[in-house]
């Protein structure tokens, strides 16, 4: 996900944040710093603040209907 380039599934990122496994928790920090361009480690709370911060539009693709 972290190398998309477009934050996407994020959520699913900042909740790996809480993974029980160090590596995981790692390389989802890792792919949101890809994503954003910010370094906010593995503190899911500065995630889910800059993940809400972003337009609608560009956290995720219209589902149509």
């Amino acid at each position: 996900l972290g190398l998309l380039g477009y934050p996407w599934r994020a959520d699913v990122l900042i909740q790996s944040l809480a993974d029980p496994d160090e590596v995981v928790r790692a390389e989802a920090a890792i792919a949101l710093a890809n994503l954003s361009g910010e370094s906010r480690g593995a503190d899911a709370d500065a995630w889910r603040e800059w993940l809400n911060s972003l337009p609608p539009d560009i956290v995720g693709p219209a589902t149509g209907g």
